[in-house]
């Protein structure tokens, strides 16, 4: 079938027991403005298995193959495998493998053929597999693309694909460090609280600690800590005052920060596979670490430590806090997880009102990042033509 004619960009082939895998790499393209043909969402009450199926891989562009011991143990996903190979026979690239939990020798001895293609491996983690999907699947001259701006203070903004009124929101790159802070006076610098562990049976949370007086939290370049979210808000209120006219700064609504974290074009509200989001983390350790020039722990549009090194307060709109099942009067909560964290043992968000201090609480591991907007005028004329194919998108922002 013409590419240009089909009703898929992409088929999902694989055995019953990686359906967990599949519909989480579905989902991850979705996101990126993918349709995507799987099973469990395509078919219909009353449909012919076999004629849906066929129809799917007929009518897709290319076919996913998540390869693997179940998969080559059964007949029915070599069927559309061989389906696919059938539609290869004029040329065209359709069968892209994803490799789980099977080696290359093991892929040879089953398929010779599939054996000589490059392959992803799951191992690296559901988006960055939907990413190199979908570099093939979707024509390069379509293809997101982060783009820096550089704004007052030092800080770096990463522009997304999200947009309204003429306006794409930015995030920055990593959250704002004490050199980023010190740049606005402030008296004396954030003062909070420091976790002992030696104080009880399991730690406690003690006053009053400056850690811009501790060699261990004070390098420019790490995360400015023990911040409330008025101390956030403070530091929006200058920045802004140094902005151009038409460009906004502002503290991320959650479901915002969720998708620049996951590198997703939807609003998440879900954090199912977040340790997959970056190859490296900041946990399990005694203080944050550098952020400038931490590529390591950057996801997929080169936003930096969105999970570990420092929670990060966050806005939660009238809208999301429904979503969420916030209580009503709450409007903020930390995100991401911080230095101290054992990933294993810990859900990437908070809501402040679960906090020690609620929306005043300020502790050696949470900091923040700023979030704005700025006028497609202002941008690259390419990037703005890039960011103005994506539909609209409005967040409630807190100001």
């Amino acid at each position: 079938m013409s590419q240009l004619l089909a009703d898929w960009d992409a088929f999902i082939s694989y055995a019953h027991e990686d359906h967990e895998l599949a519909r989480d790499i579905a989902e991850a393209l979705e996101a990126r403005g993918l349709k995507v043909w799987i099973d469990e969402t395509a078919l219909q009450i009353g449909d012919s298995l076999r004629r849906a199926i066929e129809r799917g891989i007929s009518a897709s562009r290319f076919g996913i193959v998540i390869l693997s011991q179940s998969f080559f143990a059964k007949n029915w996903p070599q069927t559309e495998l061989s389906g696919m190979f059938a539609l290869e026979q004029d040329g065209r690239k359709i069968i892209l493998p994803v490799w789980h939990n099977i080696s290359a020798d093991d892929v040879r001895r089953h398929s010779p053929f599939l054996a000589d293609r490059v392959a992803i491996t799951s191992s690296q983690g559901v988006q960055r597999v939907a990413t190199k999907l979908s570099t093939v699947i979707i024509p390069e001259d379509e293809q997101w693309r982060p783009h820096v701006l550089l704004w007052p203070a030092g800080i770096e903004v990463i522009v997304t694909p999200f947009h309204a009124h003429g306006a794409a929101y930015v995030i920055g790159k990593y959250p704002v460090t004490n050199a980023q802070y010190r740049h606005f006076p402030c008296k004396a610098g954030p003062v909070g609280k420091y976790f002992d562990a030696k104080v009880g049976k399991h730690g406690k949370w003690v006053s009053s600690f400056r850690p811009w007086n501790d060699s261990h939290f004070n390098n420019a370049d790490q995360p400015v800590v023990c911040i409330s979210f008025r101390d956030a808000h403070w530091y929006c209120q200058r920045l802004q005052s140094l902005l151009p006219n038409g460009q906004e700064v502002f503290i991320p609504p959650g479901s915002f920060w969720l998708s620049a974290a996951f590198a997703d074009t939807k609003l998440r509200t879900t954090m199912r596979g977040w340790r997959t989001v970056q190859p490296a983390m900041h946990f399990k350790s005694t203080s944050p670490t550098r952020t400038i020039g931490a590529e390591d722990r950057s996801n997929l549009w080169n936003v930096i430590d969105m999970f570990g090194n420092v929670w990060e307060w966050c806005d939660e709109p009238q809208r999301f806090r429904a979503t969420l099942a916030l209580p009503a009067e709450e409007t903020a909560s930390v995100y991401g997880g911080g230095f101290l964290d054992d990933p294993e043992r810990i859900h990437p968000r908070l809501v402040a009102e679960d906090l020690e201090d609620r929306r005043e609480t300020r502790h050696t591991d949470l900091g923040f990042r700023i979030a704005g907007s700025v006028p497609f005028r202002a941008l690259p004329p390419s990037v703005s033509r890039q960011v103005a194919r994506t539909p609209e998108t409005e967040f409630e922002i807190y100001w």
